[in-house]
Order: C-alpha cells, then structure tokens, then sequence
C-alpha cells in the first residue's frame, strides 16, 4: 500500500511539476534541416521523442555547438540530463530526396529536490503507522496470551510455623529418651530435654 500511495504521489507531482515543453509538426524539405532551440538547465531531465515519414538523422547540441546525441530513424524516444545548463539545439537533417513531415515533443522536468522534499513527509508517515501497526499488533497477541494462560493457585505466603511433635509417653520413671530417672511431675527431662507429657 506505501508504495501505492508513494505512485499517487509522484504521479501527482508530475502532473503538477513545472515544465518547460516545445511541440510542432514540421516539414523538412528534402536535403534540408530543422533547429529548434531549447533552453536547458543543469540536471533537469529532458525528455524527446519524434516521429516522421522519413528517416531523419538527429543531434542533439550543447550550448559550445558539440554533439552530446545523436540517432537516425523515424521515430525516437529518449531522456537527457545535461550536465551544465543553458541553449542547447535539436537538429533534424532530412537526407532523402523527398520532404519529409515530422512531429516532436520535447519536455523538461524539474524531479529533483523538489519531489524528494514534497515525499519526503509521506514516506516518514508511512513508517511511523507501519510502527504503531506493530505496536498495536504485538499489544494484542500479548493481551490475548495472558488472558488465556490458566493463573496458577495463589497460596498465601505467612510466616512459617514451627512443626509440632508428639510428647514421649512417661512410662515409669525414666524418661524414654535418655533412661535417666525423672520426677513424676516434670514436663522435660532435665538432661536430655525430651519433653514428657
């Protein structure tokens, strides 16, 4: 979907891009040649295409008057992206011996800076919802997997209680532990402390 509403963007962008644009049908007289002028800037991409009902030979000039392009045929699309700016020239010489029609377009179109500033904010938008989705997402499963793990049984956490043992029956006068003679009414025995009752 980012890369959807990314397309929209730049289409948007295009549509509405400042443009310089030169488009005509010509006739070019057989042996002869068609200028046409164009002012381009530095890094601005230019775009060209004819088409005609001969086979034409095309340059393309820099401002110093050198080819930087050239073709033949009767038809031809291609970009440019001058490296300095300034009046270059398209030039059209018809070889055959008849006149020959052609029609051209030549566009140029600012993509820089200024379209990478204009999508800039979208594609930072777009990676801050994609976050939060996560976010919200890992939110969710984590929230569903704790409400369905069973708790265990809590047991209350006290104090511990000292365990109770047995008292060793009095048999006689002795106490059971140690065997040594006790008095009938102690509840210890005074040597090894056993209790007796």
């Amino acid at each position: 979907m980012a890369l959807g509403v990314a397309g929209l963007v730049a289409i948007a962008y295009l549509m509405l891009a400042p443009a310089q644009a030169s488009a005509d049908s010509n006739t070019i007289p057989a042996g002869g040649t068609l200028t046409v002028p164009f002012t381009l800037t530095k890094d601005v991409t230019v775009t060209y295409h004819w088409t005609s009902s001969a086979s034409l030979n095309f340059e393309l000039r820099n401002p110093s008057g050198t080819v930087v392009e050239s073709s033949s045929g009767s038809t031809h699309v291609d970009f440019y992206d001058p490296p300095t700016g300034g009046q270059y020239t398209f030039v059209w010489t018809n070889p055959s011996s008849v006149a020959a029609t052609i029609e051209y377009d030549i566009t140029s179109m600012d993509i820089g800076e200024d379209f990478f500033d204009a999508i800039s904010p979208l594609f930072i938008g777009v990676i801050v919802a994609v976050v939060l989705v996560i976010i919200v997402v890992v939110a969710v499963v984590l929230f569903a997997v704790m409400k369905e793990r069973p708790s265990a049984p809590q047991q209350p956490a006290g104090p511990m209680q000292p365990q109770q043992y047995a008292p060793h029956p009095v048999v006689g006068t002795n106490c059971p532990q140690c065997g040594v003679p006790i008095d009938s009414g102690s509840s210890f025995c005074a040597r090894c402390g056993a209790k007796l009752r």
